[in-house]
């Protein structure tokens, strides 16, 4: 029997994340999802999936869940092509949660993927989501970060990320 490696798992909100209040403040917006890429990527921040990018840089190991409602409206196949679109390797993404219901239950998805006992071989996970997910079990609440909606994924919270699967990691000083 071949043993998987142990991996770490980062379940991936995107509005509010990927996306912020900020960035369709300053656009214009529409109500109406379109099921394309071209519409998906506009959806997105740059400098938020640019924060995104240098996590999965800081952590090689790191592998990506989808726990987004977005998983509701486009393939697996789209995600892998945002994940191109900006730079990020497609093979970092290795599922998404179940839906639990008609309504999103980012607990019960998420605690669901975990049980799966092929999922096993898990080192270390975090959830990442600007709603609260983990309200009732604490145990659970020290693997989620809370993303200020109004900014969406920043470099601040990279840094806290990043700690969190490698606590002996630090801070590069960039030099311009």
């Amino acid at each position: 029997m071949k043993v998987k490696p142990s991996i770490q798992v980062l379940f991936l909100d995107f509005d509010g994340v990927l996306n912020n209040n900020f960035f369709f403040i300053m656009r214009p917006h529409s109500s109406h999802i379109k099921k394309d890429l071209d519409f998906a990527i506009s959806q997105l921040d740059l400098g938020n999936m640019l924060v995104l990018k240098y996590i999965l840089t800081e952590l090689p190991n790191l592998k990506i869940v989808l726990s987004t409602s977005w998983r509701n409206h486009f393939s697996i196949e789209i995600f892998e092509q945002i994940f191109d679109h900006f730079g990020i390797d497609k093979h970092r993404l290795i599922g998404e949660t179940p839906i639990c219901g008609l309504h999103s239950d980012r607990y019960r998805e998420i605690k669901s993927w975990l049980r799966d006992e092929k999922k096993s071989y898990i080192k270390s996970w975090m959830a990442i989501d600007d709603h609260y997910i983990f309200f009732e079990d604490n145990e659970e609440s020290l693997n989620e970060y809370h993303i200020d909606s109004y900014s969406g994924l920043t470099y601040r919270d990279a840094i806290k990320i990043i700690q969190h699967f490698n606590s002996d990691w630090k801070e590069t000083k960039i030099n311009l």
